[in-house]
C-alpha cells in the first residue's frame, strides 16, 4: 500500500507518517507513506506513485479540488483518528479507499 498524506503545511502529517511507518513494521504490513504540504499543489507532482491520497482534517475542505487534480482515491482522515494518531484506523481507511476504487 502506498499512501500520500497531505496537510496544510506538512508538519502534523509528518508526525502521523512516522507513526504509520512504525505501525506497519510492527504489523508486517507493506507500506510506503509520505507526507507533503498542500500549498502549491505539491501532491500533483508525486501522487502517481501512490494508491490513495489522505487529507489531514484541516485540509479536508480541499477534497473536491484535490479529486479534480488526481486520478486516485482521495479521503479525509477522521479528526479523532488523526489527533490520536490512530494508525490502525487510518490504515483501514486507506485500504477501504483503495479497495473501493
Amino acid at each position: 500500500m502506498n499512501i500520500l498524506l497531505v496537510c496544510v503545511g506538512g508538519m502534523s502529517s509528518s508526525l502521523l507518517m512516522d507513526k504509520m511507518r512504525k505501525y506497519a513494521a510492527d504489523h508486517n504490513e507493506e507500506l510506503r507513506i509520505d507526507a507533503v504540504g498542500e500549498m502549491g499543489h505539491a501532491y500533483e507532482k508525486v501522487y502517481k506513485d501512490y494508491d490513495v491520497v489522505l487529507l489531514a482534517p484541516q485540509a479536508g475542505y480541499r477534497k473536491k479540488d484535490v479529486m479534480k487534480r488526481v486520478d486516485i482515491p482521495v479521503g479525509v482522515i477522521d479528526m479523532a483518528a488523526y489527533g490520536r494518531a490512530d494508525c490502525a484506523k487510518v490504515f483501514a481507511q486507506a485500504k477501504q479507499l483503495k479497495d473501493n476504487s
